[in-house]
């Protein structure tokens, strides 16, 4: 294999990591929409708690 192969491939490889580096995030900011959605009540009187400790 020639060196320029070898270079050619991690560049590749680097491309598909970054891929799925993007589409994981994509998935977990869906999650996390969605999540923080469902919680964002719960988290908001937890918030109000807070303030009230004080």
């Amino acid at each position: 294999m020639k060196l320029s192969q070898l270079w050619v491939l991690l560049e590749l490889s680097q491309v598909w990591g970054l891929l799925e580096l993007t589409c994981l995030f994509l998935q977990l900011d869906l999650q996390l929409g969605y999540c923080q959605q469902r919680l964002r009540p719960q988290i908001e009187a937890e918030r109000v708690n807070d303030t009230f400790e004080w």
